[in-house]
């Protein structure tokens, strides 16, 4: 395909070396491989690489235009243009917008950041605009949607050429609605600098993430606010209370609402409880269903500029709700609830949502309110609600018999709590643990992880066992012996040590030695991000059973009745994590245990698999 380079080039500033311009140009390219005769080269500059070092092998497979952030290094062959220009990731940005005729700027598009949440919120948003009957395409880390096609996700933000086709796609087949995952790298590398959002959502924000890439938490933040700065004044701003709301919260140029549990949010989470789900609902969703009921009280008003855009009134076409009838009674004893309740007066609705524990339960909130905020009504959003079940890897529930599994890509000490949390409500004989260690990540947050992970463990009276997945994991992800000693050094610190804790070089030995612990009514905790991921796998092998995924339509049933809560291990000081959890008292199913002080130094584990 020929490309125009006059359209092509509008908005960018360069100098001009070489050649003039050519009148056309055939593709943009960042990467020199993928270079053919006649192609607009751009010279990203990288972490490790420049991409201007890769100029000349782009110039010998037949590049045409050179974009890079410097002059030409030598002589340009015959033919060749080079432009220098500011920035080359902006520049590829904006090239990339006007490759595909700015597609964003036909679409409402929704922009979902924050340390934790990002996927499951922006899965839940397009599930509800879709089951509304608004078209809507999705951008994120698991899947892209787009007129009807599905890819797989990479990236969590795609590079600019990739993302303004799928924008594209969208546009084209009708969409006017696009949600999508915005990361902070994502931010800080310009790749959403040419996209025309009209709503952004942050879900939270917390230190100790991406050390690997933003060299202070102020630097990580100073990323997600860029993104919040993005959003015009006619836009709008979903904030977290909070330590979100107190960093981004002065980039917005945006109307700002802010959700959370607190008395000052305007749109506020009064009450949870997870639970069986009502009787109406049980009839939609099968009766052993675990479901999380919410209160969720609404702003008395929305500023107005993302519903008008998507071409909506809001309710009663002053920008006001009226209350909303509670979808049953209200939560029975043992439900967490703020410390003012449901507040009367103020305008609410129940939801009820297969989501379980705290932080999803802050998910839904802010998937809803992004929902109401582009014009949905509540009582249609708390009917869509219940269908959407758990994301994988999302607190994901794999089996309920013999015993209860759940999976979940915990890699932080808030995601760890969290997911206690929600072990702690579901009935249970015993728990037990496999986690693994965040790799490729540093020794900071694997410290606190560890001393989390033994905290919420010894409260529970879980057993534990860590792996190190080796052969499970690509090499960024792969667990060095410093992160590997930080996390063993925080779960002794936290009161959980050897032979207390089991340790395991490779992930399948790990959940073998789990399974052959767990009985009847127990429950099974798979939690870590990537080093997890081959985990459901494993217990599938093990108990050559399928166990996943378990997504459940309106129509399935589960299998399981929700049985009552039995007694569970003691948790104490002392307490064991229960017998032969020792890698030298493990059972032969287990094999392999290996520990980090038994590599030589800078080793990382070797590979393997079960």
């Amino acid at each position: 395909m020929a490309l125009d380079v006059v359209p092509l080039l509008q908005g960018l500033s360069f100098s001009l070396s070489g050649e003039p311009l050519p009148p056309w140009v055939g593709e943009i390219r960042s990467h020199s491989a993928r270079v053919e005769p006649g192609d607009l080269f751009v010279a990203i500059p990288g972490r490790r690489h420049d991409g201007a070092a890769f100029a000349g092998e782009a110039l010998r497979r037949g590049a045409r235009v050179v974009v890079a952030q410097q002059p030409p290094g030598q002589p340009l062959p015959p033919g060749v243009s080079w432009l220098q220009v500011p920035c080359a990731r902006s520049a590829l940005s904006r090239l990339a917008a006007n490759r595909y005729g700015h597609p964003s700027r036909r679409l409402v598009v929704v922009g979902v950041t924050g340390t934790t949440g990002k996927t499951t919120t922006t899965l839940l948003l397009h599930h509800l605009l879709s089951a509304t009957g608004i078209p809507a395409g999705l951008i994120g880390s698991l899947e892209v949607r787009a007129g009807g096609h599905c890819w797989p996700g990479n990236l969590t933000t795609p590079d600019p050429l990739d993302l303004h086709r799928y924008l594209r796609v969208m546009a084209d087949a009708g969409c006017r609605v696009a949600v999508m995952e915005v990361s902070s790298q994502g931010a800080d590398q310009r790749r959403v600098d040419d996209v025309a959002f009209d709503l952004g959502v942050v879900t939270n924000l917390a230190p100790l993430e991406h050390l690997e890439y933003h060299p202070t938490y102020e630097d990580y933040a100073a990323a997600k606010g860029r993104f919040v700065a993005m959003i015009p004044p006619g836009g709008g701003v979903l904030m977290h209370e909070g330590e979100a709301a107190l960093r981004l919260g002065p980039y917005a140029r945006a109307p700002v609402v802010l959700f959370g549990r607190g008395p000052a949010c305007h749109l506020r989470l009064a009450a949870e409880q997870v639970a069986a789900p009502a009787a109406a609902l049980s009839a939609r969703v099968g009766p052993d269903l675990w479901t999380n009921r919410l209160h969720l009280e609404l702003p008395p008003a929305w500023p107005p500029g993302p519903a008008l855009r998507l071409g909506r009134d809001r309710p009663e076409g002053n920008g006001h709700f009226r209350a909303v009838p509670a979808a049953g009674a209200p939560p029975a004893a043992g439900a967490r609830v703020a410390p003012e309740g449901p507040r009367p007066g103020r305008p609410g609705v129940w939801l009820e949502t297969q989501l379980l524990g705290p932080h999803h339960a802050l998910n839904v909130v802010a998937a809803v309110g992004a929902a109401l905020w582009l014009g949905l009504d509540p009582g249609t959003v708390a009917r869509a609600l219940p269908g959407f079940a758990a994301p994988r890897r999302r607190t994901q529930v794999l089996m309920r018999r013999p015993f209860t599994v759940i999976d979940d890509t915990a890699g932080r000490p808030d995601s760890l709590a969290a997911c206690f949390a929600v072990a702690a409500r579901i009935p249970h004989r015993r728990a037990v643990v496999v986690y693994a260690v965040r790799g490729g990540r540093g020794a900071a947050i694997n410290y606190a992880n560890g001393l989390q992970l033994a905290c919420e463990a010894r409260r529970l009276g879980a057993a534990v066992l860590v792996t190190a997945s080796a052969g499970d994991t690509t090499a960024r992800d792969m667990v060095r012996p410093a992160e590997w000693e930080a996390c063993l050094a925080g779960l002794e610190t936290g009161g959980l040590k050897p032979p207390q804790v089991g340790t395991f070089t490779r992930l399948g030995d790990a959940v073998a030695a789990a399974v052959s612990l767990l009985g009847e009514g127990d429950l099974l905790l798979l939690l870590g991000a990537q080093g997890m991921d081959a985990g459901a796998l494993y217990l599938q092998r093990i108990l050559a059973r399928p166990v996943l995924p378990v997504r459940p339509a309106l129509s399935v049933r589960h299998p399981a009745p929700l049985e009552r809560a039995g007694p569970t291990v003691s948790a104490g000081p002392t307490a064991p994590a229960g017998p032969g959890l020792s890698p030298e008292g493990l059972p032969a199913a287990a094999g392999r245990a290996g520990r980090a002080e038994e590599l030589p130094e800078g080793a990382v584990f070797p590979g393997g698999a079960l």
